[in-house]
């Protein structure tokens, strides 16, 4: 992310489920947005 927030990006191949997490924790996609939006790095 611009503020250098790393965010992993998952998928489940069997499932076609996708997610995001930050540390371990879930993330909401409006939360991942928000974050890719932020250039106040």
């Amino acid at each position: 992310m611009p503020d250098g927030t790393e965010v992993n990006f998952c998928s489940c191949h069997q499932c076609e489920e996708r997610w995001w997490d930050r540390d371990g924790e879930p993330l909401e996609l409006d939360v991942v947005l928000e974050l890719a939006r932020n250039t106040d790095a």
